[in-house]
């Protein structure tokens, strides 16, 4: 019966090859920070997504069975440097990888503060922050400052540095400089001059002791100046009968001598204070002076070359070197009517005084004076 009959027939399907491909197959991204990236993917596969990279995160889209899209992010690059990372899809025994190329950052060096002002005094532990994705080093520009720790870094730091006393009185300026990556950055440092200080000081020795009336003694004073700026002096006032003009500048750390004479003209005590005007801020501007005035001996030696000797009569006077006197003559002592006879100027040695008239007279009295 052919109703009966059974046809069978065999059919054999071929399997599908696996397949998985990725686009992008590579990616450049800036240094900034970045999400929502995207990865299409076309696959018959089952598939998973991961990065090889700690800068690079899967985000979403993995796993998947078949077509999808995966997200991933990207973490800021801080360094100069690009750097290459990658996000791998892999299923089905096929590995498909996006080359993700993310650039440097661009170099970047700044301080803080940019400036900074200081007083005259000298000064330690003074700080510069400084946020840099580069090497660098800090140095000075300036003999005065010094860099005393963090004198280089390859990231963010700090660098310290000391300033030495400004002994003058005009500010100064100078600067910290850190460098690095093709930057330069300098700290400016304007320290204060110092307060100005004219400070006088008196010295020397004006007690002169005994002086003859009429006659001079001199004694050095001295000025000095031990402030940071020249000092005025207009005048200096003295006691009765010591003398000493002077006026002028000097310098700071200096000194002058000015010649005190003292020059008595009585029997008596001299003495006071010797006063220097200036412009002065401080220091002790006088100084004690003393000094006696005492009466001439003159001493007539009575030796060998007093009387007549070699047909002439005369004597010898001894007295200070430097001293004139006159020798006056007279016949008698009741109604006297004396003469000038010779002027002489005394040295340390007997001075001979000769009569050229003692053959005419009788008898001669003498005396001795001053001019």
């Amino acid at each position: 019966d052919e109703g009966d009959n059974q046809i069978s027939r065999t059919f054999t399907v071929g399997s599908t090859p696996a397949s998985l491909t990725i686009n992008p197959s590579s990616t450049n991204v800036s240094s900034s920070a970045a999400s929502g990236r995207s990865i299409g993917v076309t696959a018959n596969v089952s598939w998973t997504a991961v990065t090889n990279a700690s800068w690079l995160a899967v985000t979403g889209g993995s796993p998947g069975t078949s077509n999808g899209t995966v997200t991933f992010s990207v973490a800021t690059n801080a360094g100069t440097t690009a750097r290459t990372g990658g996000v791998v899809v892999a299923g089905g025994g096929i590995t498909r990888t996006c080359t993700v190329v993310q650039a440097g950052a661009a170099a970047a060096l700044v301080i803080n503060p940019s400036s900074t002002n200081v007083s005259s005094s000298a000064a330690s532990g003074r700080s510069i922050g400084v946020t840099a994705n580069v090497s660098w080093t800090a140095v000075t520009n300036a003999s005065w400052l010094a860099v005393t720790a963090g004198s280089s870094g390859v990231s963010n730091g700090t660098v310290t540095f000391s300033v030495a006393t400004n002994a003058g009185t005009t500010a100064r300026t100078g600067g910290v400089i850190v460098a690095g990556g093709g930057i330069s950055r300098t700290c400016t440092v304007v320290q204060a001059g110092a307060a100005v200080q004219r400070i006088i000081e008196l010295s020397g020795g004006l007690a002169f002791g005994n002086v003859v009336t009429g006659m001079t003694k001199t004694a050095t004073l001295t000025i000095s100046n031990i402030g940071n700026s020249a000092l005025t002096v207009t005048s200096i006032g003295y006691p009765s009968r010591f003398t000493g003009a002077w006026s002028g500048s000097i310098a700071a750390g200096n000194s002058t001598n000015v010649t005190v004479t003292f020059a008595p003209v009585a029997l008596s005590a001299y003495g006071g204070t010797v006063t220097v005007n200036s412009d002065k801020t401080s220091g002790a501007n006088t100084i004690s002076a003393s000094g006696t005035g005492t009466i001439w001996r003159l001493a007539v030696q009575y030796d060998e070359g007093f009387g007549v000797a070699s047909n002439r009569f005369g004597f010898n006077l001894n007295w200070t070197s430097g001293r004139v006197v006159v020798v006056d003559a007279c016949t008698n002592l009741i109604n006297p009517v004396w003469s000038p006879l010779q002027t002489n100027t005394l040295s340390n040695t007997p001075t001979y005084f000769s009569d050229p008239k003692w053959t005419n007279v009788i008898g001669r009295f003498y005396r001795i004076r001053a001019p």
